[in-house]
């Protein structure tokens, strides 16, 4: 019985300290521990042609430098710095300690703001478990590499050879840039292209989630998808479109290809093209509808769905 006593003045013991705690950080948790984050300024003075991040939880920032140098702010826990630092002539980021960042009661999300000098660099090379990153337009690389686990990517950056972007969770936009190829996959989330020109290929993999391309030319256009809408608005491929649907509709407004295969098995293939083709077109349950035209072939396939292309 004694030890039990003990145990219940031990408890409530615990409480009144917690209390007192939070009361005196006005009741907030985010308050507690976010007086071990601050924002650390590093500058880098030596030259370097690549960027390399590697980071577990954090955003990432990439914009121009208002002063002609390389400044560097993270906001981070003041306990477990980042490493900021020029190695073999690449711009190197990295967070020594991952536990801090996967702590039960780390409210903070750290943030990291790169202000580069120059307009072009080589590679930009970026691994991230958790955050965002955002490529300002006032660069150009000659390629990027991105792999996020869970997080947004917004890349503004045109690209002299290929751009490479992969995320479990997370959004792909890509706006007024070009490339040479354009690689983009995504477990769970939507893939945005706007007013991008690409030299060669645009490959899109997506399981679940829509893609939505607006004012873009290419050679070929390559798209995988389990479940979600695919819709090309004046989309320009020199030789041809390749689209795979499991689940999801597939849509074309004044969007053309020399050649085009569609294959769907629930879903509408809808829209309009360019130029006249020679149609082959397949469908187990819907409705088809498409001109007597000669040209190029496009071949369209569903199991469950309506076929309906017309040519502007």
């Amino acid at each position: 019985m004694k030890k039990v006593k003990i145990a219940i003045i031990l408890i409530i013991l615990a409480f009144v300290i917690f209390a007192l705690v939070m009361a005196f950080n006005q009741w907030s948790f985010k308050a507690m521990f976010e007086k071990d984050y601050i924002t650390n300024t590093y500058e880098i003075t030596e030259n370097f042609s690549n960027i390399k991040i590697m980071v577990e939880t954090t955003d990432v920032e990439i914009l121009p430098s208002q002063d002609s140098k390389c400044k560097i702010e993270i906001y981070e826990n003041a306990k477990y710095p980042h490493s900021a630092e020029v190695i073999s002539g690449g711009l190197t980021i990295t967070q020594p300690n991952k536990k801090i960042t996967n702590s039960l009661f780390n409210f903070e999300n750290p943030e990291i703001t790169i202000y580069l000098p120059n307009s072009e660099y080589k590679a930009f090379l970026a691994v991230l478990s958790t955050g965002d990153i955002l490529i300002d337009s006032s660069f150009k690389f000659d390629l990027i590499d991105i792999d996020v686990t869970t997080g947004d990517v917004k890349n503004y950056a045109s690209v002299n050879q290929s751009l490479k972007i992969e995320a479990t969770t997370g959004d792909i936009t890509l706006e007024n840039i070009s490339a040479e190829n354009i690689n983009l996959s995504v477990s769970t989330g939507d893939i945005t292209l706007k007013n991008t020109l690409v030299s060669n290929n645009i490959t899109l993999n997506i399981s679940t989630g829509k893609a939505d391309l607006t004012n873009v030319n290419c050679k070929y256009l390559s798209s995988k998808g389990t479940t979600g809408d695919i819709k090309l608005n004046n989309v320009i491929a020199t030789e041809a479109f390749n689209i795979k649907r499991t689940t999801g509709d597939v849509i074309f407004d004044s969007s053309d290809a020399n050649e085009i295969t569609v294959d769907v098995t629930t879903g509408d293939v809808l829209g309009t093209l360019l130029t006249g083709k020679n149609f082959s077109v397949d469908t187990t349950t819907g409705k088809k509808k498409v001109p007597g035209t000669t040209g190029g072939l496009c071949k369209i396939h569903t199991t469950t769905g309506d076929i309906i292309i017309t040519i502007k």
